[in-house]
């Protein structure tokens, strides 16, 4: 099992939003789930794409967000698995800060292309969730 997976592994199990301050509603119990919304990135041959940069931008203020917090990145500066194609566009770190909807540019590319797609997030106090984009995109050459 790779360090990064059991990073997160580690993260979830001792995550808990319903310990946060900036909770908008003081009697809202959230679960310990800590969520992630991912893509999954392929190649034009359809296998998992290993990106040298992702970047996450919010629309309305055209800033992009760090998803790095502490050592999550390691040295890459973003949270994926190139064995398996799928990267973080979003987590809960953010539940409780987003203000309705999020609307996020992400794009990223790699030796065989690039990707710019747009996703809209919502958070409910706890988690945040993705209400639109794709699941899955295909590295343009």
């Amino acid at each position: 099992m790779n360090k990064s997976l059991l990073y997160i592994v580690a993260l979830i199990i001792f995550s808990s939003c319903s310990s946060r301050d900036s909770s908008p509603n003081d009697s809202l119990l959230c679960t310990g789930v800590f969520n992630y919304v991912t893509i999954q990135v392929l190649t034009q041959n359809q296998e998992p794409a290993q990106l040298n940069e992702l970047s996450v931008v919010d629309k309305n203020t055209d800033r992009e967000i760090d998803l790095c917090h502490s050592d999550m990145c390691g040295n890459q500066g973003f949270i994926g698995n190139t064995e398996s194609g799928l990267y973080t566009i979003m987590h809960d770190h953010f539940a409780g800060e987003i203000d309705g909807e999020l609307e996020l540019s992400v794009s990223g590319s790699g030796d065989e292309g690039s990707f710019s797609e747009t996703f809209v997030i919502v958070d409910d106090g706890c988690h945040v969730s993705k209400i639109s984009g794709p699941d899955q995109v295909v590295l343009s050459p």
